[in-house]
């Protein structure tokens, strides 16, 4: 006997016909940028710079290991229920999410909650995730301190060095707002029997959060050295393509970066946003428009390929018969 195959709501249709827009649209506009500049200009900025791709993987890798130190640490004296290894392989997987899906962040996070559930309960999880996570957001708001000032010294109070600042501001704000709902996590009741499964789970979360501190030096101290790796990453990008790397270029890059990958949030990998971004901030960087498109295409590559790792990790688990949080 067939069972009727379950249908899609709306919502998940629209949703899914939204984010094939915005991958087409990114694809689209990449395009467009390579067809003004020329893609054999960009192939041999590309080429120039593979020598430098394994220090740039390496850079990446640290990114990632720093992520997996700053949400252990967050668990206090109950991060040792979890090995090294599989806190290890668990951001890997989140950082392949992160690095390709549309809207990666917030799928990142999912994981890491699904990944630490089975030994912590998924109410304490979420609770360690929304704490570390508002160190990552006040991480951010940190790093836009030295990518502003940066983006001030290239261009001046022009519109670069406002927008990494109102970018730097949001974090901050966000970072306190995500703490505060974290602590009252209350739900209004007509929407609560679709929210909540279980008020002894919302009891669970709200004290999660409320005892975790406010700032978490560990955790944030993990943060931002992973911010300020991606800085080191486009200092050694510039130099690879022969912009001139600098440290204070690398922040102003991490800067434009930082609003590029805000404003493309909703697309895999950032297509489109990323490159765009660089090639309007070209001036400010004092770069053609192709070496501002071998950046933001650099940068990609090294980003997927950590997320071809972290892809290749559940299958890996699965066939050593792991236990299924990663």
């Amino acid at each position: 006997m067939q069972h009727p195959r379950p249908t899609r709501s709306f919502r998940e249709r629209a949703g899914s016909v939204l984010r094939a827009l915005f991958a087409l649209a990114g694809v689209a506009a990449v395009a467009l940028l390579i067809r003004q500049i020329g893609a054999r200009e960009l192939l041999t900025l590309l080429l120039r710079a593979l020598p430098w791709l394994p220090l740039l993987l390496l850079l990446e890798g640290g990114r990632i290991l720093s992520e997996a130190y700053g949400t252990r640490a967050i668990c206090g004296d109950d991060r040792a229920k979890i090995d090294i290894p599989t806190w290890i392989r668990m951001h890997l997987v989140a950082n392949s999410a992160l690095s390709v899906l549309p809207a990666g962040r917030a799928i990142c996070e999912g994981i890491k909650i699904a990944a630490m559930s089975p030994v912590y309960g998924a109410p304490r999880a979420a609770g360690f995730v929304v704490g570390q996570h508002s160190m990552t957001l006040l991480a951010l708001a940190l790093i836009s301190i030295p990518c502003a000032f940066a983006a001030y010294l290239a261009s001046g109070l022009g519109l670069l060095t406002i927008a990494v600042l109102v970018h730097g501001g949001l974090c901050a704000v966000f970072a306190v707002a995500l703490r505060v709902a974290a602590h009252r996590a209350v739900v209004p009741r007509f929407a609560a029997k679709w929210f909540v499964h279980s008020e002894d789970a919302l009891t669970v979360f709200r004290a999660t959060a409320r005892s975790l501190p406010w700032i978490s030096p560990a955790t944030l101290l993990g943060k931002v050295v992973n911010r300020v790796l991606q800085a080191v990453q486009f200092t050694v990008i510039l130099h690879a393509i022969g912009a001139g790397g600098t440290i204070e270029r690398g922040f102003l890059a991490d800067g434009v970066n930082l609003v590029g990958s805000a404003l493309g949030e909703l697309l895999p990998a950032q297509i489109g946003a990323m490159d765009g971004t660089f090639a309007l901030a070209a001036k400010a960087l004092v770069i053609t428009i192709p070496m501002a498109m071998a950046i933001a295409n650099l940068a990609r590559v090294v980003m997927l390929g950590w997320s071809a790792v972290g892809a290749l990790v559940p299958m890996i688990a699965s066939r050593e018969g792991r236990p299924s949080r990663i």
